[in-house]
């Protein structure tokens, strides 16, 4: 009986003289990379007999064979084409140790065949070269064709933007699309996101001054872009404020320096500093009234300017005071002053500016010893305010006048035993205010003896002074 060790023997150098196809020895301390972990029987026919696995112990009655795969590839990692969502592969079919044997792809694609994203698995199947059958038990070649896509999208942003504020806000809303960014990708998007409302779209956002929008696309590879912009709203609208409430006084005096805080309600749409400034003063040149007109301007923070005005008018409707002047009492007519403003002398206004005092008039009572003129003077300010003022003259003359006698007289009767055109001489008259009139009651013919006359003197204000003069007629004629 031949030994089993001796039967392989003869058998493997049979086989290896036979088939000239075979690339290399069978070796039976070597196993293909891939195998069969089941025993192949002698009673299987011989050209299934390939190699023998190692490890049996033919002399222990092992009389099975082991078949094997060679190159069976290694799972394959490939990147997608730049710009597709695919790519080519290839790699070099494994092959069957076994003789008489071939490996059949039963799975997947062949060599290169265009691969998707993702994962395929490639299984080759050892079947007989004759017949096509599948040896038994099977062999399998299996691996793993995985394609990724490490490629980026794209993602492209507006540039910066600067944009008008809405009315009445400090913020811009998005109108549709505009804000958002143009996205591609060779397999597809998965996401596109921003910073702002985590959506797709700003469309109706209200974006603020200043703010920085990121957008980022994830493709569905989860490979992601990122672009951003920044947003200038721009407040190209007025603040507002009213007119401030007008001012009335009464003096170019009490005109109040500028004041800022006349302004009250100073706002706008947009939050920072709004700056109140005096502009200037313009006067309308009247006069009692004399309206001012005094702008303010009022700014934002933008530069945003309006003009406020409030109106100042002057009227000055407060007469002037003044005391009247001290009353004067004369004895003569001739002792009345004439007008003197001066004699006003505490005249006063509310308002600063000339005070001007003329002399109205002089009106008599009428009256005589006394006589009371009434002096009138006008008080009138610089804004022709005025009053009147008066003073009392009193005339009243209390002096009498003088009067001195002639000489007494001694005269010679006349033929008739009196005496007639008697020159009685001039009295001597005086008086302060002056003489209205000087009489006597010298009778036109004197008789003999002593006759006493009386002088009269009256002045102007009817005051009377008396003297008397003696006349003496004598008779000097001697009898005859």
């Amino acid at each position: 009986m031949i030994k089993k060790s001796t039967f392989v023997s003869l058998l493997i150098t049979s086989l290896i003289f036979s088939f000239s196809g075979l690339s290399k020895p069978i070796n039976i301390n070597e196993s293909s990379s891939v195998h069969n972990e089941n025993p192949f029987f002698f009673n299987s026919p011989l050209e299934n007999y390939v190699s023998f696995r190692p490890g049996y112990d033919i002399d222990k009655g092992d009389t099975s064979f082991l078949r094997g795969v060679e190159n069976c590839p290694s799972d394959i990692i490939q990147n997608t084409i730049s710009g597709f969502c695919s790519t080519i592969v290839t790699w070099f079919p494994p092959t069957s140790s076994t003789l008489g044997a071939g490996m059949t792809l039963i799975e997947g694609p062949p060599p290169e065949s265009i691969f998707p994203i993702g994962t395929t698995t490639i299984k080759y199947e050892e079947r007989w070269l004759v017949g096509g059958a599948t040896t038994i038990p099977p062999t399998i070649c299996e691996f793993t064709v995985t394609i990724l896509e490490t490629e980026d999208p794209t993602i492209t942003c507006i540039g910066d933007q600067t944009k008008s504020a809405d009315n009445g806000q400090c913020y811009y809303t998005v109108s549709g699309a505009e804000f958002d960014p143009i996205t591609n990708d060779n397999c597809g998007i998965a996401s596109v996101t921003n910073n702002i409302n985590s959506g797709s779209t700003l469309n109706g956002e209200q974006i603020p001054n200043g703010t920085t929008i990121n957008w980022t696309v994830v493709d569905t590879s989860g490979n992601t872009a990122t672009c951003s912009f920044t947003v200038t709203v721009e407040d190209n609208e007025d603040p507002t404020a009213s007119n401030p409430a007008p001012i009335n006084v009464q003096c170019a005096g009490d005109v109040p320096t500028p004041d800022v805080t006349v302004v009250t309600d100073e706002t706008d749409n947009c939050s920072g500093t709004i700056t109140v400034a005096h502009v200037s003063d313009v006067s309308d040149g009247g006069s009692n009234p004399e309206v001012i007109t005094r702008t303010y301007s009022v700014t934002d923070a933008a530069g945003n300017a309006i003009n406020v005005e409030q109106t100042i008018t002057i009227n000055d409707t407060t007469n002037p005071t003044a005391s009247n002047p001290t009353p004067i009492n004369v004895q003569c007519a001739g002792d009345v002053p004439t007008p003197d403003v001066t004699v006003v002398t505490d005249e006063t206004d509310n308002c600063s500016g000339t005070i001007t005092i003329a002399h109205v008039s002089d009106v008599s009572d009428g009256g005589s010893n006394p006589e009371v003129i009434t002096r009138t003077y006008s008080v009138t300010d610089a804004a022709g305010n005025a009053i009147n003022v008066e003073q009392t003259i009193t005339i009243n003359d209390t002096t009498n006048p003088t009067i001195t006698c002639p000489a007494d007289l001694v005269i010679s009767a006349d033929a008739s035993c009196e005496a007639t055109s008697v020159a009685l001489g001039t009295p001597i008259t005086d008086d302060n205010c002056g003489v209205a009139s000087v009489t006597n009651d010298a009778p036109a013919t004197f008789p003999l003896g002593e006759t006493t006359v009386t002088w009269i003197v009256t002045d102007n204000a009817g005051l009377t002074a008396t003297c008397t003069q003696t006349v003496t007629v004598n008779d000097t004629t001697p009898p005859t």
